[in-house]
């Protein structure tokens, strides 16, 4: 299992773009004052299913079905 974590600072940005390499889980830690929305891409540009659990206000889990490299959007 590969997992990458990565820390996304200030309330201020609008959109937020997240680059993983071969990883079945991302946990991201941000700064917004809300939930932000959560789009995946594989590296193509397509967009794929995650399993995406907020797990407290600034932390998101998002778990793929197999190790994956794409993007992750934070809106």
């Amino acid at each position: 299992m590969a997992i990458a974590q990565v820390f996304v600072g200030g309330s201020s940005l609008r959109e937020t773009e997240i680059i993983f390499a071969l990883v079945d889980e991302v946990e991201i830690t941000h700064g917004f004052q809300y939930r932000p929305r959560v789009l995946v891409t594989d590296s193509a540009g397509n967009i794929i299913g995650a399993d995406i659990k907020y797990t407290n206000s600034t932390t998101i889990l998002v778990t793929f079905s197999q190790s994956i490299s794409g993007f992750i959007y934070l809106r």
